[in-house]
């Protein structure tokens, strides 16, 4: 079945129009053309008028499992895997209805956001298209230790990669620095060494996935992109 979504304006990515109208059909966009091409269409039609439609919005960096409190883990350290599956995909949903339309999750817990990627990308619930990295790579008491898979040293920090592709993870996360949510860590500490970072990252590479660092302190991010590292995420302390 298609439908027709007219009446108000279109943001096509570059700039925003008038008099053009959009045809879905099957979940895929067919055609967009200006309003009087589609004088005969007899299917359903969306009335945008006072609106303004536009591309669904990539949000790269979330963690759909964790709410907006100041102690996320401490949140979730009260609920059962169970709890925190629902609230995640209530978390996705009200996502969606903010026109945000695809995901990436930037760590999880104990892979319980794959259930929702899965169950999302395929269509069995209303929620944003997601892609995860699993458990995030730490070292030994660094930033995201709670929940995530702490490695020490170059084959430890390989091992925990393959660890995260066999599990079944769209892209890697190494966490290069120290962070503001881990009690005791100074987020402009490097944690990993450069060749720890180079390791991990090649690793991934090695198997076709992007690698993403948590990387806030200079040093920490230097590493990080030395070591060929696709994107630093934050990179609150970046010097010159």
């Amino acid at each position: 079945m298609a439908t027709l979504y007219v009446g108000g304006r279109l943001f096509d990515g570059e700039k925003v129009l008038d008099g053009q109208a959009v045809l879905e059909e099957g979940g895929k966009i067919k055609r967009v053309a200006t309003q009087g091409e589609f004088a005969g269409f007899a299917g359903d039609r969306v009335d945008t008028s006072e609106g303004t439609l536009i591309p669904g919005i990539i949000d790269c960096h979330v963690h759909s499992l964790s709410g907006a409190e100041g102690n996320p883990g401490a949140a979730q350290d009260r609920l059962s895997a169970a709890q925190i599956a629902v609230r995640g995909m209530e978390y996705m949903r009200s996502t969606l209805e903010g026109g945000i339309t695809a995901v990436r999750d930037c760590g999880g817990k104990d892979y319980i956001e794959f259930a929702l990627r899965d169950a999302f990308n395929a269509g069995k619930f209303l929620g944003p298209t997601m892609r995860c990295a699993g458990r995030m790579i730490c070292m030994t008491g660094g930033h995201g230790n709670r929940t995530g898979r702490v490695a020490d040293g170059i084959d430890e920090v390989v091992k925990a990669v393959r660890e995260q592709v066999h599990a079944g993870s769209d892209l890697v996360k190494i966490m290069a620095t120290g962070g503001v949510m881990t009690q005791g860590v100074n987020p402009e500490d490097a944690h990993y060494s450069a060749e720890e970072m180079k390791a991990g990252i090649s690793e991934a590479h090695r198997f076709h996935k992007c690698c993403a660092s948590h990387a806030q302190g200079a040093l920490g991010i230097l590493n990080a992109v030395r070591g060929g590292i696709d994107s630093i995420e934050h990179g609150i302390f970046m010097d010159e």
